[in-house]
């Protein structure tokens, strides 16, 4: 049976949510106080796993309404859930193996619930069928069957046969069996209580479902007797269930040596699990133990004994107490436990409602959440997690994202503004209005797009496109004179100055992408570069400074270009002439940089003349045909420049490292 649309109405926050569909993992994204954890909870209520947790109180209606809901709550309980459901083969069988084939003419079908506690089922019966198969084995002359010949359904069978004055024998015996069948002469009575149990139990898990690290095991017994167990002992005792161990059992000294082999049977399934989801560490073990209870701790562990779980590093060859690792590590590992035995006890008809998953975990170790989702649970189970954080969005299936709005209508009346509030919302589209739903959304596919941008693992990143353009004709020109050009694995990326290149660095070492970084040095950004190199963010020889080529302190990539082409250029694509030409000779108290030069000189000579970019001069060498590039001064020269420099960025290509020191693990390498 799978979930195909929901929709809750008059529950906490949530007034209407409109009907939306669910796919096969469904995240609701949206911003606190949204209305996501409501969602989910009344989900939970259709048929949880905890059986405690079923029931809708009257103090869930929304706040605002309740006082006058009151006074009609017993006359006419509010509806809350309404869910559309398909039926797979399994289900149509069974009802048709049971009932008769071709009982249900659609595959489709609506539960709904509400603050009245009782799930109502709506489905299209066709039981013409079932009704000529009653007909046919009773045996019935063309008389006794005549008056029953047209009946529709098991209800008008019933009636034809009670509307005859004097029934015969055989008219009796049919009637008695209809009714042994179906005591209330209604087919859907039975087709309800086939299909009621084949309703998929719904799992919650939130942030704060957690395993305890330590247990009281004689406090744990009296809270099973006193029926006062907290979630976190459900998941403990989930544990132990694992073990095919009571607490009675693990009390048993004469069952030590069954349970140890338990035990390590639970925390070798475990450790593979965590290996293979958690990559933060991988190289973690689980352990538990089974210790009397030392006097001078904490009540109640300082009684009987005591259950831990604690954690075995073997890169440092130490264990930690579970409670010490991070709160990621232990909502994964909770999850785990608690997720495990329900399984066991409700097999695979699961639906998994998480409340903000692994909230606490790094943004890597969410993507690994993700992934977990998606090969582990995905084609077992349907999922529907709530998330405001991006890294919980899956972008490979961005059109199973639904958004979540506390919507207020804002209008005028009489020249006044008018807020009328409309609650939770529900919304298909992945494109909401509201800036802040969405910003999950926009952070993950920028994220995403911007690693699209390389065409492959090798990235030089430069300041800015007119770097990125001459880098791109410098090595055409190169390779047509049979030089070292740039060779093709290095993606050019232009990272709009100096400030974003650092950015850049820091975003993507260690994304398994070979960074190299060309940047202009002089005054105003040196102390940037030289802060960049000194970060370990880049291994050594990977960051290029234009100084290093041009044999001065500072300068940029148009002094690499050389004085003598860089002023032609500006030359030809201003149109300057005569006396308002840049000389080919640098002017004595000419500034050292060319590009500055040329930036005093335009700022005086008439307006007539197009305003100078630092594009321009680059734009205009990329039109130049063939014919029109031979001749141009200083152009071998620039050359050469160009040569030392992808000759160094090609030789990186083979050496190793690709910038951080730091391994997966997070620890030093």
């Amino acid at each position: 049976m799978k979930l195909l649309r929901v929709r809750v109405e008059n529950y906490k926050c949530i007034e209407d949510s409109q009907e939306f569909s669910i796919d096969e993992v469904t995240c609701l994204v949206g911003k606190n106080e949204a209305g996501k954890t409501a969602l989910l909870e009344a989900l939970y209520k259709l048929n949880p796993v905890e059986a405690d947790q079923a029931d809708f109180d009257e103090n869930e209606f929304p706040r605002r309404h309740l006082a006058t809901y009151r006074e009609r709550s017993q006359r006419e309980p509010a509806n809350v859930l309404s869910t559309t459901w398909e039926l797979d083969d399994d289900d149509v069988s069974t009802v048709e193996e049971r009932i008769s084939p071709a009982t249900l003419a659609s595959h489709k079908v609506v539960v709904t619930k509400g603050y009245n506690n009782r799930t109502h089922w709506a489905f299209d019966l066709d039981d013409k069928e079932l009704v000529a198969r009653f007909l046919g084995e009773a045996n019935l002359n063309a008389v006794e069957k005549a008056p029953l010949a047209k009946a529709t359904s098991i209800q008008d069978l019933i009636d034809r046969i009670e509307a005859i004055e004097s029934p015969t024998e055989k008219q009796d015996t049919l009637l008695n069996e209809v009714w042994s069948a179906f005591p209330d002469g209604d087919v859907s009575a039975a087709v309800e209580s086939i299909l009621s149990g084949r309703l998929p139990h719904f799992v919650y898990f939130s942030t704060y479902h957690q395993l305890p690290g330590r247990v009281g095991l004689d406090d744990l017994r009296r809270r099973v007797q006193e029926n006062r167990l907290d979630f976190k002992h459900k998941v403990f005792l989930s544990l132990l269930e694992m073990t095919s161990t009571s607490i009675e059992d693990i009390q048993r000294i004469d069952q030590l040596e069954k349970l140890v082999m338990e035990l390590e049977s639970v925390e070798a399934a475990l450790t593979d699990e965590i290996k293979q989801y958690w990559s933060q560490n991988r190289h973690l073990e689980v352990r538990f133990r089974y210790d009397h209870a030392k006097p001078n701790d904490p009540a109640p562990l300082n009684e009987g004994f005591v259950f831990n779980t604690r954690i075995f590093n073997t890169r440092h060859r130490a264990t930690v107490s579970f409670e010490d690792r991070s709160h990621g590590f232990i909502w994964f590992f909770s999850f785990l436990v608690w997720f495990s035995q329900v399984k066991r006890q409700y097999g695979e008809a699961l639906i998994l409602l998480l409340d903000e998953p692994g909230l606490p975990l790094h943004g890597r170790a969410q993507q690994d959440l993700i992934r977990y989702i998606n090969e582990r649970l995905r084609p077992y189970h349907q999922v529907i997690y709530t998330a405001h954080s991006p890294f919980l969005i899956d972008v490979e299936n961005i059109f199973s994202l639904r958004t979540v709005e506390d919507v207020v209508k804002v209008s005028k009346r009489n020249g006044d503004i008018v807020e009328e509030i409309l609650g939770t919302k529900v919304g298909q589209r992945i494109l909401s209005r509201d800036r802040d739903t969405i910003f999950p959304l926009q952070g993950i596919l920028g994220f995403d797009m911007a690693q699209t941008l390389f065409v492959g693992p090798y990235v030089v990143v430069v300041e800015g496109p007119t770097e990125r353009a001459t880098f791109e004709w410098f090595s055409r020109q190169l390779a047509k004179g049979g030089r070292e050009a740039l060779d093709l694995r290095w993606a050019v990326c232009p990272a709009e100055g100096v400030s974003k290149i650092s950015s850049f660095v820091s975003l993507f070492a260690g994304r398994g992408l070979k960074i190299a970084v060309f940047a202009d040095y002089h005054e105003g950004q040196k102390g940037k570069i030289d802060r960049l190199e000194e970060s370990g963010l880049l291994a050594p020889g990977h960051l290029l400074r234009t100084s290093e080529f041009a044999n001065a302190e500072e300068c940029d990539i148009e002094d690499i270009i050389g004085r003598e082409l860089y002023v032609e250029l500006v030359n030809r694509c201003l149109g300057l002439t005569d006396a308002h030409k840049l000389p080919s000779s640098k002017p004595d108290g000419a500034k050292t940089r060319v590009v500055k030069e040329v930036e005093a000189h335009c700022g005086v000579i008439p307006p007539a003349y197009p305003e100078f970019d630092h594009y321009k001069p680059i734009e205009y060498l990329l039109g130049l045909s063939d014919e029109e590039i031979e001749g141009l001064p200083g152009l071998d020269e620039a050359l050469d420049q160009f040569a030392q420099i992808f000759g160094r960025l090609n030789s990186l290509l083979d050496s190793d490292g690709n910038g951080s020191s730091i391994d997966q693990d997070g620890d030093a390498a």
